[in-house]
């Protein structure tokens, strides 16, 4: 049963971490788009948007499914 507790940790530690990278990357905290390529181009920064939040996402859910499936 230990590992239910380590899995519920990872699963808040995972769910805080795309918390935080959407304010960072959203708001644009510390200047963050400066170093995202599709963010530097006016035309395209919607597409970035859509792009990032859909990398931040599957990047962080695919760590916490190779958690949980340890």
């Amino acid at each position: 049963m230990p590992e239910t507790g380590l899995i519920l940790c990872a699963n808040r530690i995972c769910f805080i971490s795309i918390g935080m990278l959407w304010i960072f990357f959203w708001f644009n905290y510390m200047d963050v788009h400066r170093y995202l390529p599709l963010m530097k181009k006016r035309g395209w920064k919607i597409v970035g948007y859509v792009l990032y939040t859909v990398l931040i996402v599957t990047v962080v859910m695919v760590v916490l499914t190779c958690i949980e499936n340890r």
